[in-house]
């Protein structure tokens, strides 16, 4: 009796961005208990960290467009300079951990590119600089204390 061996098939363009996109689709309908020691829960941790991140940085570069004046005024950057800092050192640690340990390599590696590109553009040290008051903003501050809250 011959057994044929089977090939598998060969998905047609799929690119490397597909792939990711399909391992977060994934991640996002699974459901039921997580397991433990797969690094989905710290590699979701700090991906979410390096976007908050990544969005913070964009409103330092750009404040007059992308933060709220009503906030702005009461806003201690110091503070914001040591939670920023804080969170990128909790999401490059943890992405650098999971990438180590071969855990959701994916997740931890998405998260560490974030926190790589945030700190390329300045991260917490970015300057800013006084501004008009009168540009129309978007309001990405508020943003990101909702999603940081």
């Amino acid at each position: 009796m011959l057994t044929e061996k089977r090939r598998p098939q060969a998905r047609p363009n799929v690119t490397r961005n597909n792939v990711l996109l399909e391992k977060l689709n994934e991640l996002t309908e699974s459901h039921g208990a997580l397991q433990p020691g797969r690094g989905l829960v710290s590699g979701v941790i700090a991906l979410s960290l390096g976007i908050l991140c990544f969005l913070g940085v964009l409103a330092f570069h750009f404040p007059q467009y992308l933060t709220t004046p009503q906030l702005r005024q009461s806003y201690n950057m110091e503070v914001i300079r040591v939670i920023m800092l804080a969170a990128l050192s909790i999401a490059g640690g943890i992405s650098l951990v999971n990438i180590i340990f071969n855990r959701s390599r994916w997740l931890a590696s998405a998260g560490f590119v974030l926190v790589a590109a945030t700190a390329l553009l300045g991260g917490h040290k970015v300057p800013v600089h006084d501004f008009a008051d009168n540009t129309p903003y978007i309001g990405l501050d508020w943003f990101i204390l909702d999603l940081l809250v």
